[in-house]
């Protein structure tokens, strides 16, 4: 009886049919200007990842960013000259997202799209910076000694500001980005302390129903 069940007919028919169908599709109209893995170690980027929606990652914690091509505008008017924004399709979403949606982060001068099948880890990896509005890769991120920017509210948030840096009002996104970029220095201590912190103090809780 949980109200998130959308039932069982309009999902089997949208996972077998319509899903498959929009996956070749959009691979078919947009994989010539994919970035691929060859081109990454050439490519001086920020990283984005969609997020899935709905989620509650940003229906909850990140209301003020619920329109993600309009963060992604910012962002990509936010970096330094030169630099190119490569935005990554969540892997739950390859196929969800009408083709208008890719078109209108296109249309974005320096944004281009990675082939939704390379890792976020891969892409993580290559980045300079990683942008993100919340979620798990912003965790990934720290882990990989990537300087991060975030929009919402996260458990990670708090760690110091020459690691990660929430940005709360947009006008001020490029000087964040660059400060970050030229003052970044990784925290062992800091990221030690955050994990034996959430290990000690965490409690199970069903975020979605209770």
């Amino acid at each position: 009886k949980d109200n998130h069940a959308p039932g069982i007919v309009v999902p089997v028919l949208f996972r077998r049919y319509l899903r498959p169908m929009r996956k070749r599709w959009h691979r078919r109209r947009l994989s010539s200007g994919y970035v691929t893995e060859e081109q990454l170690r050439d490519l001086d980027y920020v990283f984005f990842p969609l997020h899935k929606e709905p989620e509650n990652t940003m229906l909850v914690f990140s209301r003020p960013y619920l329109n993600q091509i309009e963060v992604i505008r910012n962002i990509g008017q936010s970096i330094p000259v030169g630099m190119t924004l490569v935005v990554k399709e969540h892997p739950v979403s390859v196929g969800v997202r009408p083709l208008s949606y890719y078109r209108k982060l296109l249309g974005i001068p320096n944004v281009r799209l990675a082939d939704p099948g390379l890792p976020a880890p891969l892409l993580i990896t290559n980045a300079r910076l990683v942008a993100s509005i919340a979620g798990s890769l912003g965790w990934v991120s720290i882990l990989r000694r990537k300087p991060l920017v975030i929009f919402g509210q996260t458990p990670y948030g708090f760690l110091p500001d020459t690691m990660v840096r929430r940005v709360t009002d947009l006008h001020q996104l490029g000087d964040v980005i660059a400060e970050l970029l030229a003052g970044y220095e990784y925290q062992d201590d800091a990221v030690a302390a955050y994990v034996a912190a959430t290990m000690s103090e965490s409690a199970p809780v069903n975020l979605y129903s209770t």
